[in-house]
């Protein structure tokens, strides 16, 4: 099964790949390519981070960080990463009751996974056509979510294992729409550490499914003001364009990471091991330095203790890296990294560190 799911989205990637490789230099770009390519990497990315995740959850190794969060405004957000999906598959979405401002002290993050996770499933199990209605209430302690849709529905025997892990009802093991049965449980354990619960309600096979989401509500205090993050920021990069290392020895990942930031109007080098950075970094005076951890040689680590006082006020180092572990995170921290992102960068995330960059280096 996981076999079959990491290769399905593979598989159009492939082929995508050749038909782009074949194209002519003044053929267009066949409609809709590209916008297939973005969906199935964007599945391919969520599969790895569900089978990381699960990990985690079998050795008790999930944290939230807690803040004052609107559930409304995880919920937009979880909406905005579906929509493409939505869209594919032609669906209606219907969105009530969320311009009440329901709080509760929560991690942002996993809530947008939470409702991400059960909006994707909502959109997958429903047939072409069909509609999913978003619900925002309610009650004197809790906020409550469900989302409800026209799909295939689940037989009452299944309901009451619909969240065990590994779990798939027979109509799943069809294959029609994939999905490892690790979602449902991810759902679960990110609620229930937050203190709430997840219920799920179906009239049987083609009756729809409704999932019902309770957390607990804080006071209704003003949200802490923050800059959006890299999903909605809108990035306005000054006339002066950064110096940018990009340091990796995926030269695949180098490349095309360089071609973006070209694209966006920065001077990009590229260097592929960690004592060619260090040289890099003092010819090319970096603004912004784009560093792998695990590079022949030198790690990413040591390069960036070096290279930290030799670089002028202001100059960022960010870690861009496959380690997405805590321990990974305070080693970057220890080591004098500004900021550790996961990879894959999306183009979104690119922007958001060009912007953090930008603002270090204005006078």
């Amino acid at each position: 099964m996981l076999g079959h799911e990491l290769r399905n989205p593979l598989s159009p990637l492939v082929t995508s790949i050749e038909l782009l490789r074949r194209k002519k230099p003044e053929e267009p770009i066949p409609p809709g390519l590209v916008d297939m390519m973005a969906r199935q990497t964007t599945q391919l990315a969520r599969l790895v981070d569900d089978l990381l995740d699960v990990s985690r959850v079998s050795r008790g190794r999930i944290e939230l960080k807690r803040e004052p969060v609107l559930v409304s405004d995880v919920v937009k957000l979880a909406i905005e990463e579906s929509r493409s999906i939505f869209n594919a598959a032609g669906h209606r979405l219907a969105l009530e009751g969320l311009d009440q401002p329901l709080m509760v002290n929560g991690d942002r993050a996993r809530l947008i996974q939470v409702f991400g996770n059960l909006l994707t499933n909502a959109a997958k199990y429903t047939d072409r056509g069909g509609s999913v209605t978003v619900t925002l209430s309610h009650d004197q302690q809790n906020a409550i979510l469900s989302v409800q849709d026209t799909g295939i529905g689940i037989a009452e025997d299944m309901l009451p294992r619909i969240f065990d892990l590994f779990a798939q009802a027979p109509v799943a093991l069809a294959r029609a729409q994939g999905g490892l049965g690790i979602g449902l449980t991810l759902v679960r354990t990110l609620v229930e550490l937050h203190g709430g619960r997840i219920t799920a309600a179906s009239a049987g096979i083609g009756h729809g499914t409704r999932f019902t989401v309770s957390l607990p509500m804080i006071a209704a205090l003003e949200p802490p003001q923050r800059e959006a993050g890299p999903l909605v920021r809108k990035v306005a990069v000054s006339d002066d364009s950064l110096r940018v290392l990009v340091v990796d020895d995926n030269r695949d990942a180098a490349d095309s990471i360089a071609v973006l930031l070209r694209l966006m109007g920065h001077h990009a080098v590229i260097a592929y091991d960690g004592r060619s950075a260090m040289q890099l970094a003092k010819r090319v005076d970096a603004n912004l330095i784009l560093l792998d951890i695990g590079l022949p040689g030198i790690d990413g680590y040591e390069v960036a203790r070096q290279l930290r006082p030799m670089l002028k006020s202001g100059a960022r180092i960010v870690a861009v890296t496959g380690y997405g572990s805590d321990e990974g995170k305070r080693l970057s921290r220890e080591a004098g990294f500004d900021a550790h992102v996961v990879k894959p960068v999306t183009p979104e995330t690119l922007q958001g560190l060009v912007a953090d960059a930008t603002s270090a280096v204005l006078p």
